[in-house]
Order: structure tokens, then C-alpha cells, then sequence
């Protein structure tokens, strides 16, 4: 058995030197790591924060959107008017407001400049679709409500191959128009 007697040691010798414990150099290293990863996380709630406003923002112009087209279709004022006023039948034909009728349709004269499928969209929101012409009588009573001098579409496309139909899916009729 070894025996060590500290005696041995010289006492005024200078103590060998204590290197630098790893706890100093692993604190800094933790704490580097914590405040990185205090900031990744400050950058991941921004980053949260900006979608949810984002997303808060898109649904409050749908909600704005989808109110304005409930407020438009909410027709509180009609006009109502007596289909032939000669005649002894009450037949009567009520449009919103500003609206003309002609037969059991009514038709609405916008002001304003705007694209076909603008127009198609501007109509669709309001219950509405672009006028279609069915017959002589209709086309005479919409050329008597229109300003000459305005331009209009109407609602006839052709989706290909000289095929028109008007938007309410009705073939287009040359005689009729």
C-alpha cells in the first residue's frame, strides 16, 4: 500500500495552476444560446403578430364587402306600377328604387365606366345580370331608357366558335334583336 504524505510537499512551492473550470466557458456559451434564441423567438412572434393582422385585415374587408352587398340587396323602397294602367287586371310590376320595369324585369342604368366582367360582377352583387333582349318590344323600352350619347354592354357573350349566349344562358336569337 502507497502512502502520500503531504508533508513531502514543499509548502512554499507555488501550487500549480487551476485551469479555467469549463463551467465559466459553458455559462457564456449558455448564455449565448439563450439570448439567440430570445431573439429567433421575439422574430417568430413578430412574424405571428404580422400574419394575424394580416389575416384580421382580409377578413374585415370581406366582412365590409359581403355587408355592403347584403345593404345592396336589401331593397327597402319599391317602386310598384301598374303593368296596363287601362286595363281592369292587377297586374302590377314593383322594382327597387330607380329601377325601371318592363314586362316582370327590371332594369338598372348605372353611371360610371367599367369593364364587361366589371360590369357582369357590379350586377351578379346586386342579384342581379347584364340585360339580355328577348324581344322587340324589349329592346325598344331599353333604347327609350338609355342616354344615346353613354355606352352599355349588354349580356351576350360568345365563348368561342360564333356561339352567343346571353349570360342567362339563353341562346342568342338574331330575329329577336
Amino acid at each position: 500500500m502507497n502512502k502520500f504524505d503531504f508533508s513531502d510537499m514543499d509548502a512554499d512551492s507555488p501550487r500549480a495552476p487551476q485551469k479555467k473550470t469549463m463551467s465559466h466557458e459553458s455559462c457564456q456559451k449558455f448564455s449565448k444560446l439563450l439570448h439567440t434564441s430570445f431573439i429567433i423567438l421575439l422574430l417568430l412572434l413578430k412574424i405571428l403578430f404580422s400574419v394575424a393582422l394580416i389575416t384580421l385585415f382580409q377578413k374585415h374587408s370581406q366582412f365590409l364587402d359581403e355587408k355592403a352587398i347584403t345593404k345592396e340587396l336589401n331593397y327597402t323602397e319599391l317602386e310598384c306600377t301598374k303593368q296596363h294602367p287601362l286595363s281592369k287586371d292587377k297586374v302590377w310590376s314593383c322594382c327597387p328604387k330607380d329601377w325601371k320595369p318592363f314586362s316582370s324585369h327590371c332594369y338598372f342604368t348605372p353611371t360610371g365606366s367599367a369593364s364587361w366582367r366589371e360590369s357582369e360582377e357590379k350586377c351578379s352583387s346586386m342579384g342581379a345580370h347584364l340585360m339580355v333582349i328577348h324581344s322587340q318590344e324589349e329592346q325598344d323600352f331599353i333604347t327609350k331608357i338609355l342616354n344615346p350619347k353613354a355606352a352599355y354592354y349588354i349580356g351576350l357573350s360568345d365563348p368561342g366558335h360564333r356561339q352567343w349566349r346571353w349570360v342567362d344562358q339563353t341562346p342568342y336569337n338574331k330575329s329577336a334583336t
